[in-house]
């Protein structure tokens, strides 16, 4: 007669297990902490040189019709920068459904249809394209980095946190997903 198996730890407790294996390999490893300063520095540093560089190349373009502005224009600095929480919050998004759907194809085209296919919605006629559409990826984007702001959307504020929202609940959807799943 066989022995019995031992109980399977429940997922919770394999997900704790994890993140202590981790945090001990992460402290342990010395190399850790300049791999995690160059994983963080080189991204934002490489975006902000894009997102700005970008931003002259279109100023020196428009300046040859009259229609630049000046990076010391209100409202053009933070305009800027939501240009690049944009990409930044594309990346998350990508990352959670590719940690959902675990494979690369699918990934890549889920994460294409939750950024486009909602802006669909915008082609409906008024009232409803800005009551749906205030609650799209690219709305809210648009809204926040938009020196004159739409009336019939959430103001840049709130339209900044529908924004960060969709990251967030990805990303919440792909922990509870990777802690139900087996590995």
């Amino acid at each position: 007669m066989s022995a019995p198996s031992p109980a399977r730890p429940s997922p919770a407790r394999r997900a704790l297990d994890l993140l202590a294996s981790e945090w001990t390999k992460f402290r342990s490893v010395r190399s850790t902490y300049w791999s995690l300063l160059v994983a963080v520095v080189t991204p934002v540093a490489v975006s902000a040189l894009v997102a700005f560089a970008s931003f002259g190349l279109v100023q020196a373009v428009l300046a040859g019709h009259h229609q630049g502005v000046s990076l010391g224009h209100p409202g053009v600095p933070g305009a800027v920068l939501s240009a690049g929480l944009l990409l930044c919050v594309c990346a998350l998004l990508g990352l959670a459904l590719g940690a959902i759907i675990r494979h690369t194809a699918g990934g890549i085209a889920a994460t294409i249809a939750v950024i486009l296919v909602p802006g669909i919605l915008a082609l409906l006629p008024s009232p409803w394209n800005g009551r749906i559409g205030r609650f799209t990826l690219l709305e809210a984007a648009r809204q926040v980095s938009a020196l004159h702001p739409a009336a019939d959307l959430f103001s840049p504020g709130w339209s900044l946190l529908v924004l960060l929202a969709w990251p967030a609940v990805g990303l919440a959807a792909a922990a509870v997903v990777i802690t139900r799943r087996d590995a």
